[in-house]
């Protein structure tokens, strides 16, 4: 049981994982890849709900998403990464890096967003996607370090 996940604490969640994940050329915008965000690090307060492949935000708020990953090119290409607000990317999250075989590229993506839910019952679900924009880029996700957390 983690002590700290009660309202006397203020909500902050950071993740990470180590775990090679494969992003095919194949993977595309209408199928993306769903990072798995490994597990936590710090899991505070009340406000996340961590799943693994993503987390739910339970209270409304001013929030901070943050993300980084990097990526092993396989096959060089372009390749698209955004953080998703159920299950939809967040624009200016999206960011698109080339990748070559044999490089290594960090890319480095956050938003603040005010999110609204509803007497505690709904919530907003949280995750991280990826795919190939020209079905030819392709790479392993080697380390993927994020963060989460309740401004107001």
């Amino acid at each position: 049981m983690n002590k700290y996940k009660n309202k006397n604490y203020k909500s902050a969640l950071q993740y990470f994982n180590t775990v090679p994940q494969t992003v095919a050329a194949t993977t595309t915008a209408i199928a993306p890849y769903i990072v798995d965000l490994g597990g936590t690090v710090t899991d505070t307060g009340c406000a996340f709900d961590f799943k693994g492949r993503s987390f739910d935000v339970d209270y409304s708020g001013l929030y901070h998403f943050g993300n980084t990953i990097s990526l092993a090119g396989t096959a060089t290409g372009i390749l698209a990464v955004a953080i998703t607000l159920d299950g939809i990317p967040l624009p200016e999250t999206n960011k698109l890096v080339t990748v070559g075989a044999g490089v290594v590229t960090d890319i480095y993506i956050d938003t603040r967003r005010a999110l609204k839910t509803c007497c505690g019952i709904s919530n907003h679900t949280i995750g991280l996607a990826i795919y190939s924009t020209d079905a030819t880029g392709a790479a392993t996700i080697t380390n993927i370090s994020g963060n989460a957390l309740k401004l107001a």
